[in-house]
C-alpha cells in the first residue's frame, strides 16, 4: 500500500506529465538519508526551494512552504525501459514545475536586513534593502522595527539595532574614532575643530573631548591631535586650540613647545621679549624676581647683586653703601663702616657707646673686638672693641684720649676724663699710664 504521502507526490508528478502532455507512469524513489526532504529556516520556515542535482540526473522538488519533497530521476522506475523517454523528457519537465510553483506556493519570507510592503508577491526579488538608519531584524518584515541605536550609523540592509558591516553594506557598524552618531544616524558626524575623540562608539557632541592641554587639533573628524602646541605660545587647558599659536607667551616668562601654560621665568631670570620658550639669567648688578613683567630692576642701595640674583643681598654688617649708591655686583663693593659709627645691613645705624673705639667696620653699638691694634684694619674685620687701658673713649670716638699726666686707668673700658684716676702716691704718672 503506497503511504499518503507518497500518493500526494506521484499526484504531483501525473499533473506535471499532463502539463507536458506525455504520459509517465512513476514509481516512488526513496531519498537517501543523507539528504533531507527539505529544508527548514530559522522559526520552523521552509527555505525557499532548492534544486538537487546528480550524476544521474535526478530532481529534488520542495512545494514551499509545505515542504512536500519528491525526487524525479532516471532510474528507480517499474519499466526501466523509460529511461531514454525520460531524458527526452526532462527540460519540459522542469519547465512545467517552474509553472506549477508559480501558481501554487505561497509568497516567501523577506530575509533579515529586507522588508517588502506590497501583497501578492512571491520573489524575493520584491524584497528592498532596509532604508538607511533603521533596521529590519526579522523574517518577512513589512516595515523597519525602529531606528538604528546610538553610536551606530546604518546607510541601509541592518539587521539589527547595532549593525555590523557585512559585503553588501561595508558602510554599516559602530560609529568610528573621530565621529559621533546619535540614534538612526545615516552617517558618522566629524567631531567639530578643536576637539578629538580617540574611541569608537560616540553618540553625540559632547563625546568629542576638546583639545588636550599643550596641542592643538586643526581639521574636524580628528582621532589624534594635529601636534604640540608651538615654542613661544601655549595651549590652555578646556580651550580647545585650532592652531598652535593659541597665546603668545608674556614678558617675564617661558613658553617650550607643547606648552599648557606660561611659566614664570625662575629665579635670577627674566625675560623682557614676548613669545620666548626661555629665560636669561639675571646679569650683575640686577636682580630678577619671580614672574616680574620686563626688565630686570638694578640692584637697590645697601645691597649688591651678583649674576642671577632673585632677592638683591644686603651687604655684610659692619659694611654700608650711600643712599644713592645702587648697582653693586660683588660684596666687596659694599664700604667698611666708618669709624666712630656702626653699620647693619648695609646702613649706617648710629655712633659706638662710650667707652669703646670704634676705628672701622664696626658692625656693633658696644664692639667686643680684640682691643688690641687697631692701627692695620683689613677689610671685612671689625676693628673696634673697648677703649683701651690708659685711654678713655667717650660716644662715636674713633681715636682713644691719653689719661693726663699724673692720672691712671688700669683698666678698658673708660668712657670720659673722670675714669682716669689719680696717680697713687709716692708714684709719677706719665699720660696714658695704666
Amino acid at each position: 500500500m503506497v503511504p499518503m504521502a507518497t500518493s500526494a507526490l506521484l499526484a504531483i508528478a501525473v499533473l506535471l506529465a499532463q502539463q507536458v502532455r506525455f504520459p509517465v507512469s512513476l514509481a516512488p524513489t526513496v531519498l537517501p538519508p543523507e539528504q533531507p526532504a527539505a529544508q527548514h529556516a530559522p522559526g520552523g520556515q521552509c527555505a525557499p526551494p532548492q534544486p538537487l542535482r546528480s550524476p544521474l540526473s535526478a530532481r529534488l522538488l520542495c512545494v514551499w512552504p509545505l515542504c512536500a519533497c519528491m525526487l524525479l530521476t532516471t532510474s528507480g522506475y517499474a519499466d526501466e525501459s523509460v529511461d531514454g523517454v525520460m531524458g527526452d523528457l526532462l527540460p519540459d519537465l522542469d519547465q512545467g514545475v517552474s509553472e506549477l510553483l508559480d501558481r501554487t506556493a505561497l509568497p516567501q519570507p523577506c530575509p533579515p536586513g529586507t522588508f517588502n510592503n506590497q501583497t501578492g508577491a512571491h520573489s524575493l526579488s520584491v524584497c528592498s534593502p532596509c532604508p538607511s538608519g533603521v533596521y529590519c531584524s526579522s523574517y518577512g518584515a513589512s516595515m523597519p522595527q525602529g531606528r538604528c541605536l546610538q553610536g551606530y550609523f546604518c546607510q541601509g540592509g541592518a539587521m539589527g539595532p547595532t549593525p555590523q558591516s557585512s559585503d553588501d553594506f561595508p558602510l554599516n557598524g559602530p560609529c568610528p574614532v573621530g565621529h559621533y552618531c546619535p540614534a538612526g544616524c545615516l552617517s558618522p558626524i566629524q567631531c567639530p575643530l578643536g576637539s578629538v575623540r580617540k574611541t569608537t562608539g560616540g553618540v553625540s557632541s559632547d563625546s568629542c573631548s576638546a583639545c588636550p592641554a599643550g596641542y592643538y587639533c586643526s581639521t574636524e573628524g580628528l582621532a589624534n591631535t594635529s601636534g604640540p602646541c608651538a615654542a613661544g605660545f601655549y595651549c590652555p587647558f578646556d580651550f580647545s586650540s585650532t592652531t598652535p599659536y593659541a597665546f603668545l607667551c608674556p614678558k617675564g616668562h617661558y613658553c617650550p613647545e607643547g606648552s599648557a601654560l606660561a611659566l614664570p621665568c625662575p629665579t635670577g631670570e627674566y625675560q623682557p621679549n614676548p613669545g620666548s620658550d626661555s629665560c636669561i639669567p639675571c646679569r650683575p648688578g640686577f636682580y630678577c624676581e619671580e614672574a616680574i613683567v620686563g626688565e630686570p630692576w638694578p640692584c637697590p642701595p645697601h645691597s649688591f647683586c651678583p649674576a642671577g640674583t632673585m632677592v638683591p643681598q644686603p651687604c655684610p654688617n659692619g659694611t654700608y653703601t650711600h643712599p644713592n649708591q645702587g648697582g653693586l655686583q660683588e660684596e666687596r663693593e659694599c664700604l667698611p663702616c666708618p669709624s666712630g659709627k656702626f653699620c647693619r645691613a648695609g646702613r649706617i645705624q648710629g655712633v659706638c657707646a662710650a667707652g669703646y673705639l670704634c676705628v672701622s667696620g664696626s658692625a656693633d653699638f658696644t664692639p667686643q673686638g680684640p682691643g688690641s691694634n687697631f692701627t692695620q684694619c683689613q677689610w671685612g674685620m671689625q676693628c673696634a672693641g673697648p677703649c683701651p687701658p690708659g685711654f678713655y673713649c667717650p660716644e662715636g670716638t674713633d681715636e682713644a684720649q691719653l689719661c693726663p699726666a699724673n692720672t691712671v686707668r688700669s683698666s678698658s673700658g673708660g668712657s670720659s676724663l673722670q675714669d682716669c684716676l689719680p696717680c697713687p702716691p709716692q708714684y709719677w704718672c706719665q699720660p696714658g699710664m695704666s
